[in-house]
């Protein structure tokens, strides 16, 4: 068994996932969704395009990954490559948006909520 098997996905709030959002790349969330998924917290995230008129206006996706995974930048590192890879040769798919600080991804203190 896979220790991310043994870790319970990240205990997030909608309003915690929204402020997230807000915080680390600026932009104004208006409603989170939790998409499928088996060992992280997955979310369409919509955005209030009065505020965020360059953004794509479908939302976005944000990946919450559990805490196990989460230190293994790796892996993370790993799945940006392929969204890339797949980008290039005419795939369509989720590309990954640099935060604030003008990185990939961020590790994260959660509180539980």
């Amino acid at each position: 068994m896979e220790n991310s098997e043994l870790t319970p996905s990240p205990n997030i709030s909608k309003e915690a996932a929204c402020s997230l959002v807000d915080r680390l790349y600026g932009i104004q969330a208006v409603d989170v969704l939790l998409l499928n998924g088996f060992y992280d917290k997955n979310y369409h995230v919509k955005i209030n395009l009065n505020k965020n008129g360059r953004l794509w206006p479908h939302g976005y996706v944000m990946k919450i990954v559990n805490s196990t995974d989460s230190h293994n930048t790796t892996i993370l590192e790993a799945q940006f490559e392929v969204m890339f890879h797949l980008g290039k040769n005419g795939i369509k798919c989720s590309q990954p948006l640099k935060n604030l600080k003008g990185k990939y991804y961020s590790l994260e203190e959660l509180s539980e909520d």
